[in-house]
């Protein structure tokens, strides 16, 4: 089972990256922000996931430092904890974006993550109202804290 997944995930054509940005053409390397694993924060990358759903919660600007949560069991549905103080934050517009990339890294941990050290082409831009609809259409599990 572990080694069918591997497999799936190298064979993965298409990745995505969700955001408040819009109109994005092509996503260039940049030194990341947040709560990212410290060895990378001194290098520009581009981080990904073949997981749309994982990807729907990046919609709006958060930190793990402000109580926000995502998580999933086995690689099962996610669930994106939001604390209260913020949940004004899931009313701005945001897109998904599908890339393509063969040169990408993934990133050991519980996410389906992946990283990127060369420019990635934006192959499908989907535009949503608010990020509450972008989470809504991929089955993320909001839970209010």
């Amino acid at each position: 089972m572990i080694i069918e997944n591997y497999l799936l995930e190298i064979q993965q054509k298409n990745y995505y990256r969700a955001g408040p940005e819009q109109n994005i053409k092509v996503f260039e390397p940049k030194k990341p922000t947040g709560a990212h694993d410290p060895k990378f924060k001194s290098q520009k990358l581009i981080y990904v996931t073949n997981d749309p759903q994982c990807a729907s919660a990046f919609g709006f600007e958060w930190n793990d430092g402000e109580g926000f949560k995502l998580g999933s069991v086995n690689m099962g549905p996610w669930t994106f904890e939001i604390p209260k103080q913020y949940i004004d934050r899931m009313r701005y517009p945001c897109s998904m974006y599908t890339v393509t990339g063969k040169d990408l890294i993934r990133v050991k941990g519980h996410m389906r993550e992946f990283i990127s050290y060369s420019p990635l082409t934006v192959v499908k831009e989907e535009k949503f109202a608010t990020s509450e609809e972008m989470m809504k259409k991929y089955k993320l599990k909001i839970k209010i804290i």
